[in-house]
């Protein structure tokens, strides 16, 4: 696996520590595997070859190492669409909230985490921001979590790539 040359890899036993251009961040290898760096290349090796759990580990390691990599040069980020009447995305950015306003009696406020910058556009689409994908993704999910989007009508809140198929509504008989 090819390595970008603003990202700096070093491996400390067992834990592979990866720097860039929006932080640092950290993964653990197991001990069947062996990480070799060499002339920006990232080469992960099998140790024992006995198990279908070994190999499929790695797998998701090199899966992982590479979202880590590809995280901290250029970020990721997911956007969210508040869909219905009414239905608003606000910010405080004083005291790090997220407030959403998704058809019920009260706001639903959400705390942001340090490592993930969120930005609104009109009250409707959120962006969110970071270089862990999968703090990202899980934070995003949580939002979601709040008002997912009706069958029928599409309203709450969705992905912005996301197509929704709508159910059709009760026939009525003449």
């Amino acid at each position: 696996m090819y390595i970008p040359t603003n990202i700096q890899l070093k491996q400390y036993f067992n834990i592979l520590k990866c720097e860039g251009p929006l932080g640092i961040n950290y993964i653990k290898v197991y001990n069947s595997f062996n990480c070799v760096i060499k002339n920006n290349i990232l080469k992960i090796d099998l140790i024992e070859k006995e198990s279908k759990n070994i190999v499929s580990n790695w797998g998701l390691l090199r899966i992982n190492i590479l979202k880590m990599i590809i995280g901290l040069s250029q970020g990721y980020y997911i956007s969210l669409k508040c869909n219905g009447v009414g239905y608003k995305i606000n910010i405080d950015f004083i005291k790090q909230l997220l407030i959403l306003k998704v058809g019920f009696s009260h706001l639903i406020y959400i705390k942001i985490p340090k490592n993930i910058y969120v930005c609104c556009l009109k009250n409707r689409i959120l962006y969110i921001y970071g270089s862990n994908y999968q703090e990202i993704t899980q934070f995003a999910s949580i939002i979601r979590k709040h008002k997912q989007p009706d069958s029928y009508k599409g309203k709450g809140l969705v992905y912005l790539k996301e197509s929704l198929t709508l159910k059709e509504g009760k026939k009525t008989k003449y």
